[in-house]
C-alpha cells in the first residue's frame, strides 16, 4: 500500500513539461505529408505516398545527369531484352542489384525505366528511402482507373488532356501489329504526366489519388517476389474493365507451385540464357503495358516473370510509408 502510494505521489508530481511531451510525441505521430519535389512526385494514398508517375532511374537524386533504362535501341541481347551500354545501363550494377547506386524518380516528363530486374527495381526504390509498391497498395492506389477497352484510339504515346479522350486513355493499344516498335528508343510508351492533369477524369488514365499510368504503357514490378509462377504460361487476368459495366472481366487461370515461369540464369551484369522453367518462383506484375489491350486492368496480375527477368515492357514505382 505505502509503495502504490508513493507511485500515485511521484506521478502527481511530474512536471507540466512531461504531459506536453507526450502531446508533442502523438502530434509526430501524424501522417506526413508526401514532399514537394518537382522531380521526385509522390501522392497521398491512405498511409502511403505513391510515385505519381512511373519510376525513371537517375544517376544523381537530383533527377539530373544520366537517364538509364529507356533506350530499346541499345539492345543487342538475341531476345532483345535487355539493356546493353553504359550510357543506358550503369555500369557495374548487377542483375541481383549489388553494385546499383542509381536512385528511382517520379520525374515528370521522362521516358518510365524499363528492362531491369525486380532486385535492380527494389534497390533503386531503395536508394531513394522508398520500396516497391506493396501489391495490396498497388492495387489501392489504381483504384479509379479505368481500362478504356481496345477500340481504335485508345491510350496513345503522347498522352493528353482529359478533354481529348482517345489520347487521355490508358496506353495499351500502341504497338505495331508486326512488332517494329520494339527496338525503337520509346518502343510504345509515353512519357511520364500524359495521361491527363485531373486526377479522377473519367476519360483519363489516372486513378481517384491522382495516380498516372496504372492500367497500361509498361507492367509494373510490386514489393512481392518468390510466390507460385502461372501455370502452363496462362495469365490471371481479373481487371479487364468491359463494356457492359462489369468493372472485372471473368478470365482467370489456375497457378500454383507447379507453374512455369520465364526466368534468366546469368549472374553479375550477364543477362545470361532466358527462357521458360518449371518450378521457378514469380515476382508480382500489375497493370498491363503498350500492347495489352486484352489483359490490363486495375487488377491485372502477370505471374509469367521471375524477378531475374528483365524486358523493355516491365518497369515499376516506388513508395513509402507517410
Amino acid at each position: 500500500m505505502k509503495n502504490k502510494a508513493l507511485y500515485l505521489l511521484l506521478l502527481c508530481a511530474l512536471p507540466l513539461s512531461f504531459y506536453a511531451g507526450q502531446r508533442l510525441s502523438a502530434k509526430n505521430t501524424a501522417l506526413r505529408d508526401c514532399g514537394d519535389n518537382p522531380n521526385d512526385v509522390m501522392v497521398p494514398v491512405g498511409s502511403w505516398c505513391i510515385d505519381k508517375y512511373e519510376a525513371s532511374v537517375w544517376s544523381s537524386a537530383q533527377g539530373e545527369g544520366s537517364a538509364y533504362f529507356t533506350d530499346s535501341n541499345l539492345s543487342a541481347d538475341a531476345q532483345q531484352i535487355m539493356p546493353v551500354g553504359e550510357k543506358n545501363y550503369p555500369a557495374g550494377c548487377r542483375r541481383d542489384g549489388a553494385g546499383c547506386t542509381q536512385v528511382a524518380l517520379s520525374k515528370p516528363d521522362a521516358i518510365p525505366a524499363r528492362g531491369m530486374t525486380w532486385y535492380q527495381a527494389a534497390v533503386f526504390c531503395a536508394n531513394s528511402g522508398k520500396t516497391l509498391v506493396p501489391d495490396g497498395v498497388w492495387q489501392l492506389a489504381a483504384t479509379g482507373t479505368m481500362d478504356p477497352g481496345s477500340e481504335s484510339g485508345s491510350g496513345g504515346t503522347s498522352g493528353g488532356s482529359p478533354k481529348d479522350g482517345a489520347q487521355a486513355r490508358c496506353n495499351i493499344n500502341t504497338h505495331s501489329k508486326d512488332w517494329s516498335t520494339w527496338l525503337k528508343p520509346e518502343s510504345g510508351v509515353r512519357p511520364t504526366a500524359r495521361a491527363g492533369s485531373t486526377a479522377g477524369s473519367a476519360q483519363a488514365c489516372i486513378s481517384m489519388f491522382g495516380v498516372e499510368d496504372m492500367v497500361g504503357n509498361v507492367w509494373e514490378w510490386t514489393g512481392t517476389n518468390g510466390i507460385p509462377s502461372g501455370m502452363d504460361l496462362e495469365k490471371f487476368s481479373q481487371g479487364k474493365y468491359v463494356k457492359d459495366g462489369s468493372p472485372f472481366a471473368t478470365r482467370a487461370a489456375n497457378w500454383n507451385i507447379n507453374g512455369s515461369a520465364f526466368g534468366c540464369d546469368g549472374d553479375g551484369t550477364e543477362m545470361g540464357k532466358c527462357d521458360w522453367k518449371n518450378n521457378i518462383p514469380a515476382a508480382i506484375l500489375r497493370g498491363g503495358y503498350w500492347d495489352n489491350p486484352e489483359d490490363a486492368g486495375v487488377a491485372a496480375l502477370w505471374l509469367h516473370s521471375s524477378g531475374a527477368t528483365s524486358r523493355w515492357c516491365l518497369g515499376f514505382r516506388c513508395a513509402r510509408p507517410r
